[in-house]
């Protein structure tokens, strides 16, 4: 057993110590805090610790309320204070800046909510069958050791209600193996949908009749969907835009927080109406529809063709005749496009851009790009790219769209280098 100091914070929300100069990664530890804790597990270059005992605690400690939070895997800062987590987060985004993309500009602190709890309207949960019971749950930290769950303190009542519902009627069902996702949009209509090689008509039946969800489908090995009751979309609304969505299509999980991000993005735009914009990775046109009314014109981009169909339908949803969708890879369509645009909005994935797309971008040299990033650490790795190629950096500017897990999601506002 050893006694350190804890020094930092890790993108996961870890504590990081060096104990005898090696970094050492204690899940649950504060800066600032004097623990003990054991090794349990080495590498070449860092090694993980688990938490035996706090003797020194922060003063920005609190009682998690969540009763599964330290074997879950889902949340990270339940025993942090709401306003540490941010300042956490902060120190986050800069620490990954300077340390990969080689970035030491100011980031501005982390916009949060009112209230940390409650505002996820989508949830994956893994279904799987042990020793002969279905379980419904989560995984353990770091792992696919299951956790079965009743309750979770980051979903509406409702959805949480529909979760302890599917929880009785699936012990009830033939053995099932997969994932259940259920989703609540701004109507407050509920969806579930059982992602599982095979569901018999008598299990659909079973379950259909006992949850108070008015929506149910199933997704079968071929990726099939089956609409059981009720309809295969949801309805989400961001300011005055309404968006219909496929079962699949993604969305921001944080429908309140989703409203602060597409101002943010919408700010910084500087929008008129001469100017031109492509919205790459556009996923179902929320930011084209979003930015259209205040351009000349929107081209969205995205390699999920469903998205795109749904794309397209929120158009004509919100009388919107000035955007333009294409289902293709940014990295295939967008060095293959032959118009010059005022603004590019980017919007991966948690991988970052592909290299064809950075490629693609300082080729064609917009005056300003706004990249919008799940995952600091690929967000410094192309801005590191795209600062040393002709851009420099106008503002950062994180956004919480996730409290309580480590996830951030970050702005970034760049502007083109006059030659």
């Amino acid at each position: 057993m050893l006694q350190c100091t804890i020094e930092g914070i890790s993108h996961r929300g870890e504590g990081v110590a060096r104990p005898d100069g090696v970094v050492t990664f204690i899940p649950n530890a504060i800066p600032g805090e004097k623990v003990s804790l054991d090794i349990i597990e080495k590498s070449r270059r860092f090694q993980r610790a688990r938490l035996i005992e706090v003797l020194e605690p922060s003063p920005h400690r609190v009682e998690p309320p969540c009763p599964y939070y330290f074997a879950c895997g889902g949340c990270s800062y339940q025993h942090i204070t709401y306003a540490a987590e941010l300042d956490f987060k902060r120190q986050v985004v800069s620490d990954n800046l300077k340390h990969i993309g080689g970035i030491n500009g100011e980031v501005n602190p982390v916009k949060g909510m009112p209230s940390p709890w409650r505002y996820r309207n989508k949830v994956t949960l893994h279904l799987q069958n042990i020793r002969g019971e279905n379980s419904l749950g989560y995984y353990h930290p770091q792992s696919h050791r299951p956790i079965a769950i009743d309750r979770c303190l980051l979903i509406s009542p409702a959805m949480e209600n529909v979760l302890q519902e599917l929880r009785v009627v699936l012990k009830k069902v033939e053995a099932l193996q997969g994932q259940v996702i259920i989703r609540q949009d701004a109507l407050n209509n509920l969806l579930v949908l059982i992602q599982t090689r095979y569901l018999n008509r008598e299990s659909q039946i079973q379950i259909s009749n006992s949850i108070s969800a008015a929506n149910l489908l199933w997704q079968d090995e071929k990726v099939k969907l089956h609409t059981i009751k009720g309809n295969p979309w949801l309805e989400e609304r961001i300011g005055e835009l309404k968006y219909r969505l496929s079962p699949l299509a993604f969305f921001q999980v944080n429908r309140r927080q989703c409203q602060v991000l597409y101002d943010e993005v919408k700010t910084m735009a500087h929008l008129d109406p001469s100017m031109r914009v492509l919205d790459a990775y556009c996923g179902t046109g929320t930011i084209s529809l979003y930015l259209a009314r205040e351009a000349d014109s929107v081209l969205g981009v995205e390699a999920f063709a469903p998205a795109v169909e749904d794309a397209r339908i929120n158009a004509g949803l919100n009388n919107i005749n000035n955007c333009r969708f294409q289902a293709a890879p940014c990295e295939v369509l967008l060095p293959q496009l032959d118009q010059n645009f005022d603004l590019v909005v980017i919007d991966p994935p948690r991988a970052g851009c592909m290299p064809q797309v950075l490629d693609a971008l300082i080729h064609k040299a917009p005056p300003s790009l706004i990249y919008v990033s799940c995952n600091p650490a690929t967000l410094a790795r192309d801005l590191k790219i795209l600062t040393a190629n002709g851009y420099n950096i106008s503002s950062v500017q994180p956004i919480d769209m996730f409290p309580r897990t480590h996830h951030v999601e970050t702005v970034v506002l760049m502007s083109r280098v006059k030659d």
